[in-house]
């Protein structure tokens, strides 16, 4: 245990923190990307709920207590405005 206390002080000492941030970001950046396959398969009946008037917390509530959905509610509301919400404001907006 010691030695891995060892080696990660010496990262942590000898590179910058611009180099230990590129380091992170490089071994996390998929974090949000793994939900995304999930959600684009449910596409279209969240489109569907959400014109039948459900609101966003209601559809991810029932599709994360059936485990379809296992993001936060905040990034499952990113998508939904992203990929959802934008679409029919441009369409509405023609």
């Amino acid at each position: 245990m010691d030695a891995k206390i060892n080696i990660f002080v010496k990262i942590v000492m000898t590179k910058s923190l611009s180099d230990r941030i590129a380091l992170y970001a490089d071994k996390n950046k998929s974090t949000g990307k793994q939900f995304l396959p999930a959600f684009i398969a449910l596409k279209p009946e969240i489109e569907q709920a959400l014109k039948d008037g459900w609101t966003i917390r209601q559809i991810w509530n029932i599709l994360h207590q059936e485990e379809k959905i296992t993001c936060s509610y905040q990034w499952f509301r990113t998508l939904v405005d992203r990929s959802v919400l934008q679409i029919q404001k441009a369409a509405s907006a023609h």
